[in-house]
């Protein structure tokens, strides 16, 4: 039986998911399709480090399908430490095409403090 998730996430962009896959050393497919299990799905596909089966990225709904058998086949952690890299990335895309720079600043939690500035001044917005 499988035990395939599906989250509904903002994985649109294929340049971004393979910016996230660098950053956390994923593994990036591309498009195709991939076997979870029991189940072939259709999209982009991403491996992430100790996962038995891809991630596969509907990159028109941003939702991604995947199968850890409740953890068995892959820690949930690495799926939300790419799902945080790709939103650190998309923030970075939207500020570097305003003209604006970004800062991160990784917090003891493990989160991310992003900073949106102007030309690299220190001040900005912090999320």
């Amino acid at each position: 039986m499988s035990h395939i998730t599906t989250r509904k996430t903002a994985f649109r962009n294929a340049d971004i998911v393979k910016k996230a896959c660098e950053r956390t050393g994923t593994t990036c497919h591309g498009m195709g399709e991939f076997r979870l299990y029991q189940k072939a799905l259709h999209g982009f596909g991403v491996t992430f480090p100790g996962w038995k089966f891809p991630c596969v990225i509907d990159l028109a709904t941003g939702e991604a399908q995947h199968d850890n058998y409740n953890g068995r086949w892959g820690k949930m952690e690495a799926y939300d430490q790419f799902a945080q890299a790709y939103s650190v990335e998309a923030v970075r895309a939207k500020a570097t095409t305003g003209g604006y720079t970004l800062r991160e600043e990784v917090l003891a939690n493990g989160s991310i403090k992003c900073t949106i500035g102007i030309d690299g001044s220190e001040g900005g917005y912090s999320f």
